[in-house]
């Protein structure tokens, strides 16, 4: 691994700078109140509507469970599926988080819900902050509040990687405009921009790269100051790698690394339609374990790493403590994620065999790459040529890839539906004929 020495020096004196040295307040240690497990099948009610529901919803219905999944979430699916008993409209966490829990009360006791299954990073983040309360109604499928706030404090995190020597790429958290200028003096472009909070997106994009002054001024012109802080890095190459885990009181006992080949935006960034699982390289086990084992980590989760091939450098990004949007992989390779988090809604020990995913394994979410170049092209990101190209690849690789993210012979309508989803309507293309 080759580390760039001025810009390790530089990293330390920008943290200091902007963020002061402080970092969000931890939450108070607030602990689960353990329910026996029923002695029969369980109802589980899913938050979260996008593909790993789907895949979730699936694996569960095959162990017997019933499944109920609430309608919002990113791109849907979950509606469609033959392994979801029904589906809950519910109000906006974001936008009447009140509303949202009193609803959520109600259907937990009309329905006789067993287990909530946050899925989304936004539901995680909601019943984090309200764990105490929703706990002593229902069993809760997620982590501790308190993992779920160490491993959402980005520049804590980033702190916790430097002190085991696990490498980060040289960052800076930014609070006004002119840190953010100085900032990119002081890094240079491409700059790698990212909100502080976890659930908010620049026009839908959860990573945005300034290239140039065009890039910069947008990015002013769409951050709404005060609201999030930013997190600025300097932009690495190299392929993302997930690592799939799970793990009790920092000992890991589920292990998967997959390499992510493509993605839905054409920069890199954006969610992943296309990779493949490889064998675990040893300097990214290293680190995850030491993470792991600093944290003393309970559960799932997905440890994210940038690496370099032509140089062999790491950069760490994040571990995220959820299901992970491409939960159709490790499920397929082998690695029995699903169950965790119920075992450790009912305060059970977490007695899992220690499992290595499955090697080689392709995998493709067609939707997704196809979405990705029409709202490539519509924003001028892609020619008309390249966003054909993407589709065919799509198309091409969705043949013979060995893991689909969304579709299944036995429950194709999600995937059927996401595809049509993708098709321009009718009065798209007669207003685009009109302005010609």
């Amino acid at each position: 691994m080759q580390k760039d020495t001025a810009a390790h020096a530089l990293q330390p004196l920008l943290v200091e700078v902007w963020d002061s040295g402080h970092h969000r307040r931890p939450q108070p240690s607030v602990r689960r109140q353990p329910k026996a497990r029923p002695n029969r099948d369980l109802k589980i009610l899913l938050l979260g509507n996008y593909r790993p529901s789907i895949t979730l919803a699936r694996v569960l219905k095959n162990s017997g469970h019933a499944v109920y999944c609430g309608y919002d979430g990113y791109e849907g699916g979950a509606e469609y599926s033959n392994s979801v008993q029904e589906m809950w409209r519910h109000p906006s966490f974001e936008d009447d988080p009140n509303g949202f829990f009193l609803e959520l009360k109600a259907f937990v006791q009309a329905k006789n819900i067993d287990v909530v299954y946050p899925v989304t990073e936004g539901f995680v983040c909601a019943l984090s902050e309200r764990f105490e309360e929703v706990s002593s109604l229902v069993a809760i499928a997620m982590h501790e509040p308190a993992q779920v706030d160490a491993c959402t404090d980005k520049l804590g995190m980033y702190d916790r990687a430097q002190r085991l020597g696990v490498p980060t790429n040289i960052h800076a958290m930014v609070e006004t405009a002119q840190q953010l200028q100085s900032t990119l003096s002081a890094i240079g472009t491409p700059l790698v921009v990212r909100p502080e909070n976890p659930i908010s997106r620049f026009d839908n994009k959860k990573v945005f790269t300034i290239e140039n002054d065009r890039d910069a001024n947008w990015l002013l012109e769409h951050w709404n100051v005060g609201e999030t802080r930013l997190l600025c890095q300097r932009f690495a190459r190299g392929h993302r790698h997930n690592v799939y885990f799970a793990a009790e009181k920092g000992q890991v006992f589920r292990y998967l690394q997959a390499k992510i080949l493509k993605t839905d935006i054409a920069d890199g960034s954006g969610l992943a339609t296309e990779g493949v699982t490889v064998a675990p390289d040893a300097e990214l086990r290293r680190h995850t374990e030491a993470m792991l084992a600093d944290l003393d980590y309970t559960g799932i989760g997905c440890a994210q790493y940038l690496v370099d091939e032509r140089t062999g450098e790491i950069s760490f990004l994040e571990i995220n403590t959820r299901i992970a949007g491409n939960h159709a992989v490790p499920e397929a390779a082998g690695l029995e994620l699903t169950e965790v988090p119920i075992a450790l809604a009912f305060g059970e020990p977490l007695n899992f065999a220690r499992k290595e995913g499955r090697v080689g394994l392709s995998y493709v979410w067609t939707s997704g790459a196809i979405m990705g170049a029409k709202v490539g092209w519509i924003r001028g990101d892609l020619s008309a040529i390249q966003a054909l190209g993407w589709i065919l690849r799509a198309l091409y690789k969705s043949v013979f890839a060995d893991i689909h993210m969304v579709f299944s012979w036995r429950d194709p309508k999600p995937a059927v539906m996401s595809i049509l989803a993708c098709l321009p309507s009718v009065d798209g293309i007669f207003n685009r004929l009109k302005r010609r």
